[in-house]
């Protein structure tokens, strides 16, 4: 009976002593960055020059400052996403982890079974 309830994918036998070697296990930690971004549009516009230079009235552009707020919903609504994929992503890495950790205790417990010594079954005088 083999050890492992895992077929190799390749239809090779099993290494000596009928176990399976070892799995690596998958290192769950996030590499997606999702950033909070911002607009950096600066919407304060001059509304009356001064003839002698400069302004003499700044206010805001109500037509940027709408862009600007749509654009900035646009990014959280994206970080949002992100961060949900991320999250189920990390899930299903965990998950995966878990069944790789499993499987490879029945592997070292198939190791050490074949490699425990062989007692004498019988007296001996």
């Amino acid at each position: 009976m083999a050890c492992s309830t895992i077929t190799r994918a390749e239809g090779l036998p099993p290494p000596s002593g009928g176990c399976e070697p070892l799995l690596e296990i998958p290192d769950c930690t996030p590499k997606q960055d999702c950033e909070t971004r911002r607009d950096p549009r600066e919407c304060n516009q001059c509304l009356l020059r001064n003839p002698f230079g400069g302004c003499a009235i700044r206010a805001n552009d109500p037509i940027c400052e709408a862009a600007k707020a749509a654009q900035d919903r646009a990014y959280e609504l994206s970080k949002v996403a992100c961060e949900t994929g991320k999250a189920e992503q990390k899930e299903q890495c965990e998950a995966a982890k878990a069944a790789v950790m499993a499987l490879n205790t029945e592997r070292a417990a198939c190791k050490s079974r074949i490699q425990a010594p062989s007692t004498p079954s019988g007296p001996t005088r």
